[in-house]
């Protein structure tokens, strides 16, 4: 199977969006995966390197091989460069831009997820009493998580920035859960920003170590849940993708706490910023249908 431009351009951008939304705590890179129809085909990748690896250690070369041959390296590899580009170059700009324009960028990220929460909806092919109850509990479980405060910022040691990023690894895969926000809620948030910033290589590599190792756990029970429950498995994703929307609430104290707006002169410029996220989420979905 060939790849052609179009499609190896449409795929790094893929993997850009997801780097850069990665970086933003409370919108989960998975929920774009979900958006532009790839999320199935890199879970599937990530469960065949994962399974792949696990031989390895066996010293299983000739399955690890088989296994290795079946991933789909056309999509995974575009959009992995696609992501690490994103976070090395993005980390700084995500930064700056909450530091001065944090509600604009939320306004912005709002629209973005809220237009693009049809797309897991169509994707359940019967809605029955089981998937309304589970889609329930998928959001209420996402709004009160994105309910918590974010604990104070401190030098957090080596094994807990490992444990931090297995759980975060799982967040971000997942779409409605956000790997940033699992970060921010640990306090693993600004360390991690800051090792992409300062090229802390021990740092990123202790924070690489725990991701590999929550998806060796994660992946391929995600998987075969989906392979057997699909239905019940999206309907659970979407409730996590409407209540996570939560977090990206233009209007909120130093605690997390929902307000309404006050300021009528900003409002203007957090409505624009919202348009532009629909219009974004739109744009999206059309030119991922165009090139799938």
């Amino acid at each position: 199977m060939r790849l052609s431009v179009s499609n190896l351009i449409h795929y790094v951008l893929v993997g850009v969006c997801i780097g850069l939304v990665d970086l933003v705590p409370g919108v989960s890179g998975g929920t774009l995966a979900f958006v532009f129809g790839l999320w199935e085909r890199l879970l599937s990748s990530l469960a065949l390197l994962t399974s792949a690896f696990g031989k390895l250690l066996k010293l299983s070369f000739v399955d690890a091989k088989n296994l290795l041959i079946k991933v789909d390296w056309l999509l995974v590899l575009p959009v992995g460069f696609g992501v690490v580009l994103a976070l090395f170059f993005g980390a700084s700009l995500i930064g700056v831009l909450f530091d001065s324009h944090e509600q604009l960028l939320r306004a912005f990220f709002f629209g973005l997820v809220l237009g693009a929460l049809p797309v897991p909806f169509r994707q359940i092919d019967h809605w029955n009493v089981l998937n309304m109850a589970l889609l329930l509990v998928g959001f209420s479980a996402s709004f009160l998580l994105s309910s918590i405060p974010p604990p104070e910022a401190f030098d957090p040691p080596s094994y807990f920035i490992f444990l931090g990023a297995s759980v975060s690894i799982c967040a971000t895969i997942l779409p409605g859960l956000s790997g940033s926000f699992i970060l921010l809620l640990l306090g693993l948030y600004e360390p991690f920003i800051n090792a992409i910033r300062e090229r802390d290589v021990l740092t990123l590599g202790m924070f690489i170590l725990g991701s590999w190792f929550g998806l060796l756990l994660f992946v391929s029970r995600v998987r075969w849940l989906l392979n057997h429950y699909r239905n019940s498995v999206l309907s659970v994703l979407s409730g996590m993708m409407l209540g996570g929307v939560r977090v990206l609430w233009p209007w909120q104290g130093e605690s997390g706490a929902l307000s309404q707006f006050t300021d009528f002169g900003s409002l203007f410029q957090i409505l624009f910023c919202l348009t532009l996220g629909l219009m974004g989420a739109v744009l999206i979905n059309k030119f991922s249908n165009s090139t799938k």
